[in-house]
């Protein structure tokens, strides 16, 4: 007797399988609307959020039987160039640098249906051998003559695109505030000792608009989320956030 024929469901028709299931069909009626077998649906629910992504990326062709990356060399080719002469003028790359010059790239070439995801950036990643680490000493400092060239070309067209007020510029601080200066009075010929330097420390992050008319309330991180000295104060004339090192972070300054 022959085996029966194995039915291989394109990615599109994989997606309509899917959501007839969803729908509340019973599984046996949709698996023989689909002509598959009925042991295929659990393996197909089981991976449907990878079919999503798969079929929503843009990446694939979602009529074939076997889902195959689109070919993007041409847009992969230029993301890797503009990655090594960054890195080549010591500019740190992060991914969601990487993952916006992407998705610009691909709007240049005309691909403007796709965009850089996770998953494709984690991919580039691997094959290119990139990975993520903390810069280290002094090597990390930009030459002058790549930030004039990007001061002139690159920041002055992006500014040329916001009235001066739209445009903000942010920086921190930290403010050893238990530090005594270095310097002091004392009498000639005596021999002048300091204790020992405290460590303890805030941030602070100052943020305005270039033409200086909106000041943003300064941003203070401390160690602690209710210092003792904020006891019988009800308003704060700033806004004040905590952690363990009094020290800025992704998560603080999304919020």
């Amino acid at each position: 007797m022959a085996g029966r024929k194995l039915t291989i469901l394109p990615l599109k028709r994989k997606i309509e399988f899917i959501e007839a299931v969803e729908s509340g069909k019973k599984q046996k009626i949709v698996a023989e609307e689909f002509q598959i077998p009925a042991n295929s649906v659990s393996t197909i629910m089981k991976r449907k959020n990878h079919y999503r992504e798969q079929f929503y990326s843009g990446q694939v062709d979602v009529n074939k039987q076997r889902a195959r990356l689109a070919n993007h060399d041409d847009m992969e080719a230029e993301l890797l160039r503009w990655f090594t002469e960054m890195r080549g003028n010591n500019i740190p790359i992060s991914g969601p640098m990487m993952k916006t010059k992407g998705t610009s790239i691909a709007e240049t070439l005309g691909k403007n249906n796709w965009e850089c995801n996770e998953g494709w950036i984690a991919r580039f990643k691997k094959r290119h051998h990139i990975v993520f680490k903390t810069l280290c000493g002094e090597s990390s400092s930009v030459d002058d003559a790549s930030l004039n060239q990007w001061r002139d070309n690159v920041m002055k067209k992006t500014l040329s695109k916001y009235e001066p007020f739209d445009v903000y510029n942010a920086d921190e601080t930290c403010l050893f505030w238990r530090l005594l200066p270095n310097n002091t009075m004392d009498f000639k010929g005596q021999e002048c000792h300091g204790g020992k330097a405290p460590k303890d420390r805030i941030t602070v992050l100052t943020c305005a608009n270039m033409d200086g008319s909106h000041k943003l309330p300064l941003l203070v991180i401390g160690k602690f989320k209710t210092p003792r000295c904020f006891k019988g104060v009800r308003k704060l004339p700033v806004c004040y956030q905590s952690n363990s090192k009094a020290w800025m972070t992704a998560a603080i300054f999304t919020e």
